[in-house]
């Protein structure tokens, strides 16, 4: 004999309706033309990272200086977190506003690809 349908077992299928609605809105291209966030007009970012090889392994990461007057520049790594095992934006030095390099060789492991910002 089927058991009906409960208010608990709708409000699961809602959820679950709702949420597979939410995924599919994820995975949709984006259209090109329009932007979430604004462009910074003063600070393009990181230009360019270059392996330099060598023991211990080094990256350069370089950068157009900005438009403004700026004091310093922080340097971040997209870094594997050891407890979570998941990716996180790592603080992995700082510059003066000045310069417009930064080389990292801090626990670079080989055959491995690194990001910056």
């Amino acid at each position: 004999m089927r058991k009906p349908w409960s208010i608990l077992n709708i409000q699961i299928f809602v959820l679950l309706v709702a949420t597979v609605g939410s995924l599919s809105g994820c995975l949709k291209p984006r259209d090109s033309a329009s932007t979430g966030v604004p462009s910074s007009t003063w600070f393009a970012g990181a230009a360019a990272a270059q392996n330099l090889g060598g023991s211990p392994s080094a990256i350069k990461v370089t950068w157009t200086r900005a438009d403004r007057s700026t004091v310093g520049y922080n340097i971040y790594s997209l870094r594997p977190n050891g407890t979570t095992g998941s990716s996180e934006w790592t603080l992995v030095g700082s510059v003066d506003g000045d310069q417009t390099s930064y080389t990292d060789s801090e626990n670079l492991y080989e055959g491995q690809i690194y990001t910056y910002k």
